[in-house]
């Protein structure tokens, strides 16, 4: 477990062991729901009220690979201090915005707005990036759609569902920040919590757009795939009904009867123009009536 001060107020530990999380709770003396949640890491973001501490958790996404990442940062509120707890390194980013604040003017509730503000705002490059590629592949799958562009259009998909689970679940906390239910949050920043939820609420319905337009993508590919099999069936049929009357006459020209007159040379004759001049005239007709 690593601990650094950043100013007077806010004390950032990082650590990834249950054990450093449990210590860190007897310490702080939370309540038994507050530490099995800090404990657990449920991955789902939430605010639980004590009666010293408010404990906020938040979930940073990243995206690595296919998958979604989600990164946990657990905040503990309290009337003169805030704590993050949290695995990896913070960003800079987050000192940085605090810092631009006069020390003096610092309170553990404004620390938790700018801390909440930054992650709400990590979900807006990810769904910028989903939705420019979104667009080469649709221009791309209008030419020659492919597999691999629909197994991409699938794990946009997945993420995107990801994406919109953890902002519901943000929603629902920064309501609750912003309608004055918590005592030990500030009341006097409850509009950027407000701000920070309208922010959400943005996002959750660009991600719903988003879903949609991949639905529309998906649903062109199986269109285009649709009319190429048409017309490659179309055309099998055409060459089909171009090669019948060849055959009805070659079988006929075949048969050995002595009441069919084709031992003559003209028999023979009529029946080869007619083998060449039929197909020539169905595939006139054809091209005429634009099946071909």
């Amino acid at each position: 477990m690593e601990t650094r001060t950043v100013n007077d107020i806010w004390r950032d530990v990082e650590t990834t062991e249950p054990s450093d999380r449990q210590k860190l709770a007897k310490e702080l003396g939370l309540p038994d729901l507050q530490a099995r949640v800090l404990v657990e890491n449920r991955q789902l973001s939430q605010a639980i009220e004590g009666d010293d501490w408010l404990l906020i958790q938040l979930e940073l996404p990243e995206v690595k690979c296919r998958d979604v990442v989600l990164r946990n940062l657990t905040l503990l509120l309290g009337k003169s201090q805030i704590v993050t707890i949290h695995a990896g390194t913070l960003d800079e980013e987050i000192t940085e915005r605090v810092q631009t604040h006069r020390s003096g003017s610092l309170t553990p509730s404004l620390v938790a707005s700018i801390i909440i503000q930054y992650t709400v705002e990590q979900f807006t490059p990810i769904i910028n990036k989903i939705d420019d590629v979104t667009d080469q592949l649709e221009d791309t799958m209008l030419r020659t759609p492919q597999r691999k562009q629909v197994q991409q259009l699938f794990m946009y998909k997945r993420q995107l569902a990801d994406l919109r689970k953890v902002v519901l679940s943000l929603m629902n906390t920064l309501n609750g920040l912003s309608s004055g239910r918590y005592e030990l949050f500030d009341e006097h920043y409850e509009l950027y919590a407000r701000d920070s939820y309208d922010y959400a609420w943005r996002t959750h319905e660009l991600i719903d757009t988003m879903r949609d337009l991949l639905t529309s993508a998906l649903d062109m590919y199986l269109s285009v795939v649709s009319n190429r099999m048409n017309d490659v069936m179309k055309r099998l049929t055409l060459v089909t009904t171009i090669f019948m009357p060849i055959s009805f006459l070659t079988g006929l020209g075949g048969m050995n009867f002595v009441q069919l007159p084709f031992r003559s040379d003209a028999a023979f004759a009529v029946i080869m123009v007619l083998i060449v001049v039929l197909p020539l005239l169905m595939m006139w007709y054809f091209v005429r009536k634009k099946w071909l």
